[in-house]
């Protein structure tokens, strides 16, 4: 895997060969090798259906975001603690250590991270919702219908969930990642199925998180 390498403005490397300009990822995929966020593989190729790793995801993500300080958010004041799978000889330990720095990633109650395992929706949009809130993006919900003509809201019952507007069947309402499902279906960056579900479980390919990317460093512009 060749994720590893720092992120250029302009990348220049050779365009993946087996993504077909036909599909719907065809952008989005080549919006991601241009900005540095991903370089693909030695073979040139991309391999667009295959689950994206939490290594891999927290890179390109951390790429996305912070572009070529991405590795240069290691610890400054005192120690953060390894966690105990990631190795410091791994191409993503500075890209993971920098992010547990930041409070992007905190890790499994053990005190690992498990960088190979495939990243489920909830885990990925869990950290899209940590890195806006680190890049002081205002993740309130607001409901303009409910305000009143004096400018005073009307109180709602925890905002009727959110006015129930950006919620999913298959989210209850008190998940760990229940508010990051909702603010990333919002701001459209993880969106929903044509279901209309979330699929919190579903793991995350290397096209659709290229996509994710786009849309999260195209929401974090908009915003600066």
């Amino acid at each position: 895997f060749t994720e590893n390498g720092n992120h250029y403005k302009n990348y220049t490397g050779p365009e993946f060969q087996d993504v077909d300009e036909n599909a719907w990822y065809h952008k989005e995929v080549k919006d991601a090798r241009i900005y540095g966020i991903t370089k693909g593989y030695e073979d040139k190729t991309f391999r667009a259906g295959r689950d994206v790793t939490r290594a891999e995801f927290l890179t390109m993500a951390m790429r996305s975001t912070y572009g070529e300080n991405s590795n240069m958010l290691f610890p400054e004041n005192g120690e953060t603690k390894d966690f105990k799978d990631v190795s410091p000889a791994a191409w993503y330990y500075t890209t993971v250590q920098s992010a547990k720095n930041k409070g992007i990633i905190t890790g499994y109650n053990d005190n690992t991270f498990h960088p190979d395992e495939p990243i489920t929706r909830a885990q990925a949009a869990e950290i899209i919702k940590n890195i806006l809130e680190k890049s002081q993006f205002d993740l309130e919900f607001k409901d303009n219908e409910s305000d009143e003509e004096d400018g005073q809201n009307e109180e709602n019952e925890d905002d009727d969930y959110n006015s129930k507007k950006y919620s999913f069947p298959d989210v209850p309402a008190d998940e760990w990642y229940t508010n990051a499902a909702m603010t990333n279906n919002r701001l459209g960056i993880i969106k929903g199925g044509d279901d209309g579900t979330f699929a919190p479980f579903r793991n995350l390919n290397r096209a659709e998180s290229a996509a994710v990317m786009i849309r999260l460093r195209n929401t974090l512009k908009e915003h600066a």
